[in-house]
């Protein structure tokens, strides 16, 4: 028979239809008990899953009006791939590798545990995940209820992979899992302590979490409580942080980051995170801020503020090196939403507000496949000469520069749309921005009914002082405006411009 077919009686329907199911014991007692003896229980063969229980139960009274007593048996759970304990549980479980359970089954006036607990995963080199420990308490009478579960679990090289395929969508590759944590409770609330689990990736990110969770909730609205988890990360370089690979980022040194994560406020999020290349004053970039509701992707609440100097940048997208290093300084603020997020500011420039302000605001979507941005996006600055002395290169003395437009595009291929107003001359501007080359490629298109050349930097040369001999020289009936002195286009050198 199959364990369906067993079970049905019973009125137990929703367990996988595993067979063959074979029973054999020594059975003696009187009309008021029996006893069993040399049990030999098992639920499948060479099927996905397979049961086995091995034993003897003391007491087994007739009518079962009072609990099953002295029980001494061994039980043992066996899946080739994780994934199997789909049906069992009814939810969806990732392929991690091959499963083995094994405890010893006891009884405690009609409590019945399971003690010296050891379950393995392993893949096709190596155990991944050990659990051992004690549940006093899985069945109470004829109901399940589990209590008193004290299990120690270790983690080396667990692979993270099979839950990007449960997700449905890519994850960043943070490499294997390694670490250790114990886990207390009942059925209904757990307590994680003594938590620390750590990730290396291939690309040199190194991630440890240690603390603790005092209660988890499986049956209620707040899952988590009294949350204490410390996180550290350390990247070599800022291109290995994920979500920021393949993009043309300067190189800034090792990136440490620091936080906390709590439910302080009611709710969980990152109290404070702190993220700093460079040593002391002397940081290249300084990034600091925190994370409201990230429990909730639609209510969490990004605030960071944003410290760096010009130079690692410009040398980056502009190759150059100039003498003056400027400091720079911005926040910027990110909401959830169902599609995305929603950027309600970015604001972003020198330290001077009068040099360079730059804002923006708007939505991210697509995170997941391909990360789009639909931003408007505003400009300034009152010196353009000065902006020139920041980027390296000699500016004319142009009057000031404001751009307004919107941005978009899927990164990190942009295009923007808008004006460029400079001095009194307004532009009417396309272009498409390629910030993955070495060098930003742009590709513009400028239009102007009328254009003020003195607001470009551009002015005819001053006549000279009459003398003796340019008085008796005939004028000439169409003097130039300009003379033959090239322009400087030595700005142009920053970018490739079509």
């Amino acid at each position: 028979p199959t364990l369906l077919a067993a079970l049905a009686p019973l009125g137990i329907t929703d367990l996988p239809d595993l067979k063959p199911l074979r029973v054999r014991a020594e059975i003696a007692g009187t009309t008021r008990a029996l006893s069993l003896e040399k049990v030999a229980l098992s639920v499948g063969g060479s099927s996905a899953m397979r049961v086995e229980v091995t034993g003897r139960v003391g007491r087994v009274p007739l009518p079962a009006d009072q609990p099953i007593s002295d029980v001494n048996m061994k039980a043992s759970f066996s899946a080739s791939t994780t994934a199997a304990l789909s049906t069992v549980l009814g939810v969806t479980v990732p392929d991690c590798g091959s499963l083995k359970a094994t405890g010893h089954i006891t009884d405690r006036n009609g409590i019945y545990g399971l003690r010296d607990i050891i379950v393995s995963i392993k893949d096709s080199k190596k155990t991944t995940i050990k659990v051992k420990g004690n549940i006093e308490q899985v069945i109470k009478g004829y109901e399940l209820a589990a209590d008193g579960i004290n299990l120690q679990a270790s983690i080396s090289e667990f692979s993270l992979k099979p839950f990007s395929e449960l997700l449905g969508r890519p994850l960043p590759d943070f490499g294997s899992l390694r670490g250790a944590f114990r886990l207390a409770g009942s059925q209904t609330e757990l307590a994680v302590s003594r938590l620390r689990l750590s990730t290396n990736s291939p690309r040199g990110i190194r991630m440890t979490v240690s603390g603790e969770i005092a209660r988890v909730s499986l049956a209620g609205e707040n899952p988590l409580e009294c949350v204490a988890l410390a996180v550290s990360d350390k990247a070599s370089q800022l291109a290995e942080i994920p979500g920021l690979e393949g993009l043309n980022l300067p190189e800034l040194g090792p990136f440490p980051m620091q936080a906390a994560i709590n439910d302080r406020h009611g709710y969980l999020g990152v109290e404070t995170f702190n993220i700093r290349s460079g040593d002391g004053k002397n940081a290249l970039i300084h990034i600091y801020g925190n994370i409201l509701r990230i429990d909730d992707l639609v209510q969490m609440r990004f605030q960071a503020n944003v410290e760096t100097t010009s130079q690692p940048w410009i040398a980056t997208y502009l190759q150059r090196t100039p003498a003056k290093n400027y400091q720079l300084s911005g926040a910027i603020t990110v909401t959830g939403s169902e599609d995305g997020l929603n950027l309600n500011e970015l604001r972003f420039g020198a330290a001077e507000d009068k040099l360079l302000v730059m804002r923006a605001e708007g939505r991210l979507f697509d995170l997941s496949t391909a990360p789009q941005i639909d931003l408007r996006f505003d400009a300034s600055a009152t010196d353009p000469a000065a902006v020139g002395s920041m980027l390296g290169v000699s500016l004319p003395l142009i009057g000031p520069l404001a751009i307004n437009g919107r941005i978009k595009g899927v990164r990190p291929t942009v295009t923007f749309e808008g004006k460029i107003r400079i001095g009194e001359t307004s532009f009417t501007s396309t272009a498409g921005i390629d910030l993955a080359l070495p060098r930003p490629r742009i590709d513009a298109r400028l239009a102007a009914t009328i254009v003020n050349l003195n607001d470009l930097g551009i002015y005819p040369q001053a006549p000279p002082l009459p003398t003796a001999a340019a008085a008796r020289t005939k004028p000439r009936k169409r003097a130039p405006l300009f003379d033959d002195t090239p322009l400087s286009f030595e700005a142009l050198k920053t970018g490739d411009l079509d």
